[in-house]
């Protein structure tokens, strides 16, 4: 049972109204009101609610305790998804066709694969070839202090930059052409 089960209140309830409560229950409960058979029984309830109190009634310690109930209680429960079971007549449907002839053991042509477009195996290898070339021309060139290496490594550098940026929208354009026949 918790303090604010205990004084009867919300979580979020006011400073001022679990000391109201709190005083209601102290009135009610206090072994000096109690007397007779009653008395050991609204002591033990005293206790609880002056405990409560002395929690609740320190807005530090309150702090610490709604932290602890908090860390008790976990994260709320994740909202899930209900399961929808695997239906493999959907799955059929989603299939793409290129793929349906493609066996064990069947021949890997253009067709089967995609479209057959492939940028030229220069476009592919030119990048980086300029870049190798511009850096061992500019190290050379620096070494040497020998200008024309100097720029013919510079120009490597600005040629890879720009294959680097020109081959793929090459390889665009080449397979929306070849979509088109």
């Amino acid at each position: 049972m918790t303090h604010y089960e205990v004084l009867g209140v919300d979580r979020d309830a006011a400073a001022p109204v679990i000391r109201r409560r709190y005083l209601a229950l102290a009135r009610q409960h206090h072994p000096d009101v109690n007397t007779g058979p009653d008395r050991v029984e609204a002591e033990v309830v005293m206790r609880k609610v002056t405990a409560a109190w002395a929690v609740l009634g320190d807005p530090e310690r309150r702090a610490r305790y709604d932290a602890q109930l908090a860390a008790a209680e976990g994260p709320p429960p994740l909202r899930r998804t209900p399961f929808r079971p695997y239906d493999e007549d959907d799955a059929e449907d989603d299939v793409d066709e290129r793929f349906d002839a493609i066996r064990v053991g069947d021949d890997l042509t253009d067709e089967t694969i995609g479209t057959g477009a492939r940028p030229p195996q220069l476009l592919t290898i030119l990048p980086a070839a300029l870049l190798v070339l511009g850096i061992f021309s500019l190290s050379a060139g620096f070494v040497a202090s020998f200008t024309p290496l100097l720029v013919l490594g510079l120009v490597g550098l600005v040629g890879s930059g720009l294959a680097f940026i020109a081959a793929p929208v090459v390889a665009v354009f080449m397979s929306r052409d070849s979509e088109r026949d």
